[in-house]
């Protein structure tokens, strides 16, 4: 048996879950899902991490009243009409249930011997194995999904202005604003979409133009633009177009 899942949770992903709709349940004591959790479950794990993060107190209670957790496959419709892959259209979901709260996890299943069992363990978005996970998938979707690929913007187009985010740059707490009228090779660059608000801190005029062209520091940003970048770099991304910052 895969040593990174414990006997129940190995016993449970071995059923035939794919032909199953609202099937195959499972019910085990919150106690034996700690202690498989504690003894390195990755599965169990994943679990007791999320109910955790959902309602701190909930495992707490549960255990203290021998409660037991729900184990249970569903398969539903999933993506959207764009997408021609069956594998798109239907994932397998284990759905756990505690007390009176679900917690859904969408599951693949893997074959790959390198690969399986194989999951992210850092639950920070903005950690570098998160980045590298995330640059994996838009490498992958970029280079693979036909669908992705289908835009109808001609070749070379660039915004008029774009934010340099200082990839490679050695000051790296220094972002620029560069006019691409004249460029002549099509660059790479992220969008970011934002809510204004009432007040806007920092917005391109014909009066601060000089200034945003000779560079500006990261930190004068506000926090929502400074974890853009942080993002784009982190994805290998040299530029960023954000609407307030590149229109006047």
């Amino acid at each position: 048996m895969d040593t990174t899942v414990c006997e129940d949770c190995g016993d449970f992903v071995r059923c035939n879950y794919a032909e199953v709709f609202g099937g195959a349940d499972d019910k085990r004591l919150i106690a034996k899902v700690l202690g498989a959790a504690d003894t390195g479950c990755r599965l169990c794990q994943a679990i007791v991490n999320k109910f955790k993060s959902l309602q701190p107190d909930l495992l707490l209670v549960a255990h203290a009243n021998d409660q037991r957790a729900t184990f249970r496959w569903f398969v539903r419709p999933y993506g959207n009409s764009n997408i021609n892959s069956p594998e798109d259209w239907e994932r397998t979901f284990l759905a756990v249930s505690i007390l009176e709260l679900q917690v859904e996890f969408r599951m693949w299943r893997v074959t790959d011997g390198s690969a399986a069992g194989a999951s992210l363990d850092d639950h920070n978005t903005g950690s570098e194995p998160s980045f590298t996970r995330a640059a994996k998938w838009l490498r992958e979707c970029m280079l693979e999904h036909d669908n992705c690929n289908q835009v109808n913007i001609p070749r070379g187009w660039v915004p008029h202005r774009l934010l340099n985010t200082g990839l490679r740059s050695p000051f790296p707490d220094m972002i620029k604003l560069e006019e691409t009228k004249g460029w002549q090779t099509p660059v790479r660059y992220a969008a970011l979409s934002h809510c204004w608000g009432d007040i806007q801190p920092l917005k391109l005029l014909q009066s601060n133009l000089h200034t945003l062209v000779h560079g500006i520091l990261l930190g004068d940003l506000p926090k929502s633009f400074q974890d853009a970048v942080h993002t784009v770099r982190m994805l290998g991304i040299q530029y960023l177009w954000i609407d307030s910052l590149c229109i006047i």
